[in-house]
């Protein structure tokens, strides 16, 4: 979620509202980020880990283009990624840096 930057902030933030993790005179960024927040801080509680080391650095080109040519115009998502933009979430996953 993170990776679709201010184009989900609008919608997280209403997210953010009705799971009550935000209060009055927050700013869909900051509603957004705390939905994010909670997310994560329930995935740690659920003892989800928030990467996954195993993940070869050789493989991340090879996966990119798995996840490009999945990748679907008419699939309503925010952002469509590049493939430079799967390889960096890949390797945020990799190392948690999320």
């Amino acid at each position: 979620m993170k990776e679709y930057g201010t184009t989900v902030h609008e919608d997280l933030a209403k997210l953010a509202d009705c799971a009550g993790v935000t209060v009055p005179g927050d700013t869909d960024k900051v509603k957004a980020e705390k939905f994010i927040d909670s997310i994560l801080d329930m995935n740690n509680d659920l003892g989800i880990s928030d990467h996954i080391p195993n993940i070869k650095e050789s493989d991340i080109d090879e996966m990119a283009g798995y996840a490009f040519d999945e990748a679907n115009p008419n699939y309503p998502v925010p952002v469509i990624f590049s493939k430079e933009m799967f390889k960096e979430m890949y390797m945020k996953v990799k190392t948690g840096d999320i």
